[in-house]
């Protein structure tokens, strides 16, 4: 099954970190109610990981029928290849320009460069240390993340394809419910608030409830286009509420952001179930592209933001608005390029092969709920 409009969510969505990261001013920051929300925008990196999940169910699923397992080294494969070239690639750079920042001046503000440091960088095992969740490229502590539900994703998919959706969405509840109780306890018990946002195991919840919007795409998809007003009604319902909680509560309750996976999962239905103009605008082949190259778009930022920032706005003295402007020209120009000479290239050979290998598994039997009397 293909969604076009989702591809273009993932440009949103790396375009608010980025407003996140180098937007946060002080004028900004006062603005009534957008302040707030622009101070806690990270606590949207959530639909990353919902998105992840319910993609890669949808993206499997033949002709509304699903396999019975994921060849799970040939999905390993797809990917790692996916994820470790350009992090590799934007590690490499992020160290060497941060080197080159403390030669040019040795009182900034470099982090030490370390032998552990930079394997468990290499190797995204940082964020597993929390001290370490942020060194050098510190967005690729969601790239952290993305290994570990990569490599739990097939045992994952294992367990939900014999499930009912009754039974399924109901585990995936108590999942999500248990993480929430979790997560508050850990938090009540002393846990600095960030270790619980950095934390890979923490995001795992927000993946499943992804692939549990996935299984309802494929299974019911029909009966859900039959009544999408009330998928509609409840997306806009859990959106409005998401956005008064970051409004008006204490981030002690959704810094992790647990709670917004439902919303991100419903508003990614109501999407794949509308046809109306901004979903076939998302569908138009720019935005696509946009969407296509978001990962360079997020995990470039930080060696592309030194060289902007430091040398246009610190050495050049430029105006913060126009590197600003500067700098997500270059970005997006640098991403388009590694995304046409070492991502796509990649992923395209590394898809077939994956693609070959899951049209020659068996689907897997229906799952019926048995009747009682």
């Amino acid at each position: 099954m293909r969604f076009d409009q989702l591809t273009f969510t993932r440009f949103i969505a790396a375009m608010a970190v980025l407003v996140f990261h180098f937007g946060r001013s002080a004028g900004m920051l006062s603005l009534p109610y957008f302040g707030r929300l622009l101070e806690y925008a990270n606590s949207l990196l959530s639909f990353f990981f919902v998105l992840t999940g319910f993609v890669m169910i949808i993206s499997i699923a033949r002709f509304g029928e699903m396999p019975k397992k994921i060849p799970a080294k040939l999905f390993w494969l797809n990917r790692f290849f996916r994820i470790y070239p350009l992090h590799i690639l934007a590690l490499a750079l992020t160290i060497f320009l941060q080197l080159m920042v403390e030669r040019v001046n040795p009182a900034a503000n470099i982090p030490p460069l370390t032998p552990t440091k930079v394997l468990l960088s290499t190797f995204l095992l940082h964020a597993w240390y929390p001290p370490y969740a942020l060194i050098y490229n510190y967005v690729s502590w969601t790239l952290c993340v993305e290994v570990m539900l990569t490599l739990l994703a097939p045992a994952l998919y294992g367990w939900m394809v014999r499930q009912s959706t009754p039974v399924l969405m109901r585990n995936i509840a108590i999942i999500w419910l248990g993480s929430i109780g979790i997560h508050y306890g850990c938090l009540r018990a002393g846990m600095p608030i960030d270790w619980g946002f950095y934390f890979p195991v923490f995001h795992l919840p927000e993946f499943i409830v992804g692939m549990g919007g996935g299984w309802l795409i494929v299974r019911h998809f029909e009966a859900l286009k039959a009544t999408a007003w009330r998928v509609y009604l409840t997306s806009y319902v859990l959106g409005v509420l998401m956005l008064v909680m970051m409004l008006f509560s204490d981030s002690f309750a959704f810094k992790n952001s647990i709670l917004f996976a439902p919303a991100f999962t419903v508003i990614l239905l109501g999407a794949c179930l509308s046809d109306n103009w901004l979903m076939r605008l998302f569908k138009t082949r720019p935005l696509r592209y946009l969407g296509e190259i978001s990962y360079g778009l997020f995990i470039l930022q930080v060696p592309i933001s030194i060289v902007m920032f430091y040398f246009l706005y610190f050495v050049v003295t430029l105006p913060y608005k126009i590197v600003c402007v500067l700098f997500l020209i270059v970005l997006i120009a640098v991403s388009a390029a590694v995304y046409e000479w070492m991502e796509k290239p990649i992923r395209n050979f590394i898809k077939a092969q994956f693609r070959k290998k899951m049209a020659q598994m068996p689907a897997a039997e229906p799952v019926t709920v048995k009747a009682t009397a």
